[in-house]
């Protein structure tokens, strides 16, 4: 029986209960036409790290830095500023950039009012990750030392008469540790 009241309680109310229905309504369908939508674009990175099938530890601590480096150089200021640069844009997209865990992919992701802009600003981002790559590691046609000596260079803030070039790694052998 005390459902029943309920209901009449309820059936004594039914215009305030559709006023109220009918304003939420309105009020969610004017505050989704206001929201300007945003859109997602994404590319995909294979960051090879070693050439050889097996890794020993060494070689996977220096993958997972270099995956990791990479997200860092894609989010980095210089390397924004040419993106806003070669698209002419006023204000840049958001980027995020993460490791895909257990793989050698980065995934970009950029995130945009105009569909357009997104997908260009993300495949902009892998060409210029593929470039600094590419003159990263080939040095643009110059001698290991001679791209070194210019990291140097450009990490100590300019040329410095202290400045010298270690062109040798060392990375410690892990089944040696005792």
């Amino acid at each position: 029986m005390e459902l029943r009241r309920y209901f009449d309680i309820l059936w004594r109310r039914k215009w305030i209960v559709l006023l109220t229905l009918v304003v939420t309504m309105a009020a969610v369908v004017i505050g989704t036409n206001q929201v300007t939508p945003i859109y997602q674009a994404s590319t995909t990175l294979r960051i090879a790290a070693s050439a050889g099938g097996n890794l020993n530890y060494s070689e996977y601590v220096y993958a997972a830095q270099l995956m990791n480096t990479y997200v860092e150089i894609v989010t980095s200021g210089p390397v924004l500023n040419e993106l806003g640069t070669k698209l002419s844009l006023k204000e840049l997209p958001v980027i995020t950039a993460v490791v895909i865990p257990n793989t050698e992919l980065v995934m970009i992701t950029v995130e945009s009012s105009n569909p357009k802009t997104a997908a260009k600003a993300a495949n902009t981002l892998a060409e210029i990750l593929i470039s600094e790559s590419k003159d990263l590691y080939t040095g643009g046609g110059k001698t290991s030392q001679e791209v070194l000596g210019e990291e140097l260079i450009k990490g100590a803030g300019g040329p410095r008469s202290d400045a010298r070039c270690i062109c040798q790694a060392h990375y410690p052998d892990p089944s040696r540790d005792g």
